[in-house]
């Protein structure tokens, strides 16, 4: 299986740089790369921080994109704060994308 998350990484590294050419003109596009680029990292031992970064910088520009600059927090209780930013899902991602361009 470690071999199917290598390949995996490869590529999607390959993509972002390729999607980061275009992330002025196409941001979702750039968005989706780095979610899914943060899912394969978050499978690979050790590199969990770099998934973190990857994750936060694709809910960023997603709410960029959806014309929020910065998800403001709900409270839920007291003691259980959430994000919105923490509620975005894959298919909010793909909702910017048509089909035929994931």
């Amino acid at each position: 299986m470690q071999g199917g998350i290598d390949a995996a990484l490869k590529h999607l590294q390959e993509a972002k740089v390729i999607s980061s050419i275009h992330k002025d003109t196409h941001p979702a596009k750039y968005a989706r790369c780095l979610l899914k680029l943060s899912e394969a990292l978050r499978q690979v031992p050790g590199r969990e921080a770099e998934a973190d970064q990857r994750l936060t910088e694709a809910k960023d520009l997603y709410f960029q994109i959806i014309g929020k600059t910065r998800a403001t927090a709900m409270e839920r209780s007291k003691d259980d704060l959430i994000t919105r930013s923490d509620q975005v899902k894959e298919e909010d991602f793909d909702a910017l994308i048509h089909i035929s361009q994931r």
